[in-house]
């Protein structure tokens, strides 16, 4: 599947309109991109791993969870990769959503496996880290709204500024 013909649009709605198989798909492709080698899983029956990539002589195992963005991941999907990691004998465990992470979540991968986490700011960085030469004009526009926004905060900044001073004055 091209994955990267619609990766733009897909990108602006966090991947809700594409299922949740071919976002795995879609993932492992990507960290093959990164220079992992990456094994599927099974889609259903995968004791909490969507895909292990490997690199360096290590395994991680990944578990997927394309949320909604109010839809957070929480413990109990922490609990199915963990378990995962075990069974398909990974060195660590990654969980990527598309959302975020309940507090009692980010504690359990915090204190009991160190697992790696992506949640969309960090899934949306390295997507665009990894194809920036494949839509170089897309991400060209991330920069034009960037140098904007700096812009306006400067024109703001002085504008502040010389309110104080009027009114220092008086």
């Amino acid at each position: 599947m091209d994955y990267m013909k619609d990766l733009q649009h897909h990108m602006t709605n966090r991947f809700q309109d594409m299922n949740p198989y071919e976002f795995e798909h879609f993932l492992a492709s990507m960290f093959d991109d990164m220079g992992y080698t990456t094994i599927v899983t099974n889609s259903s029956g995968d004791f909490g791993v969507d895909f292990i990539a490997e690199k360096d002589n290590r395994r991680i195992a990944v578990q997927v969870k394309r949320y909604a963005k109010g839809n957070k991941v929480g413990v109990q999907d922490l609990n199915q990769v963990f378990g995962g990691k075990e069974y398909y004998n990974c060195d660590t465990s990654m969980l990527i959503t598309t959302s975020s992470m309940t507090m009692s979540a980010w504690e359990l991968a915090n204190n009991i496996d160190r697992a790696w986490i992506w949640e969309w700011p960090d899934l949306e960085k390295r997507i665009r880290e990894t194809y920036k030469d494949q839509f170089p004009s897309y991400f060209a526009d991330d920069h034009i709204a960037i140098k904007f926004v700096k812009m306006v905060g400067k024109a703001i900044m002085v504008i502040i500024s010389i309110a104080f001073a009027a009114a220092y004055k008086e």
